[in-house]
């Protein structure tokens, strides 16, 4: 055996173990999420003791699904079954991502997910921290794989969080949270947003989309060190992450 046959056989192993545990176990719906944290011993959700005392924001997603920390795996169902000629994992995945674009898209086509939001499989419902504001960081979404499933909504999505997170479209000044505040404007939130225009532009070929990422690049860019040319991360109040990444 190969070290590739020996670890494709791991992934297997593992993704078989993720896709047998039936989220119509839990809440009234029956869901093709997966699951965001399994007990290694029972292969179900922590209960007493085990549950996580304090996970950050909730972004550990208790008791729920997180297809926003998901996207890793997600792609690599993708490879695995090109890897293997078995398609039964990327089917689940887009199964999994089918799930999502029917139960966590507001009325206005914004995903709720992220690290402020997921969705709870018990009590079949979005649960929202601290105001659920919207913030994507550190994982640009693997769009081409939501494309396939929703093309229609993925271009409404992007367009909204262009004009959310953008608060001042003279300057391309934009924050992590979509509050339309002068507040944290985290490089890596940035990133991810100057991709997704750019990645729609390919798309669209839409000039607004071209510009709107180069807005928001050239903010960033504007804001680096004078002494050395490095972009700050935070440049706008100067907090301890303004100079650490």
């Amino acid at each position: 055996m190969t070290v590739e046959t020996s670890y494709l056989a791991l992934m297997e192993s593992h993704f078989d173990r993720i896709m047998s545990f039936g989220m119509d176990s839990c809440g009234a719906k029956c869901m093709a999420m997966w699951p965001a944290v399994l007990d290694t011993r029972t292969a179900r959700y922590p209960e007493g003791e085990h549950t996580p005392r304090r996970v950050y924001r909730l972004i550990g997603a208790p008791r729920g699904s997180t297809l926003y920390w998901d996207q890793p795996l997600i792609v690599a169902a993708h490879k695995l079954s090109g890897k293997t000629g078995k398609p039964e994992y990327a089917r689940a995945a887009d199964d999994y991502i089918d799930t999502f674009l029917r139960e966590c898209i507001d009325r206005n086509g914004m995903f709720e997910w992220g690290n402020h939001m997921y969705y709870d499989v018990f009590d079949d419902a979005v649960v929202r921290f601290n105001g659920g504001f919207h913030e994507l960081r550190p994982i640009t979404p693997a769009w081409e794989l939501f494309r396939r499933r929703n093309p229609r909504a993925v271009e409404k999505y992007i367009r909204q969080i262009l004009h959310r997170h953008v608060y001042d479209r003279n300057t391309g000044g934009f924050n992590r949270h979509d509050d339309g505040l002068r507040q944290h404007a985290f490089l890596e939130c940035g990133g991810i947003l100057a991709e997704s225009a750019a990645w729609l532009f390919g798309k669209t070929h839409d000039p607004a989309l071209l510009r709107s990422a180069l807005d928001v690049a050239r903010y960033s860019y504007r804001n680096r060190g004078v002494l050395t040319g490095l972009i700050v991360n935070e440049p706008d109040h100067g907090r301890w992450d303004s100079v650490v990444s």
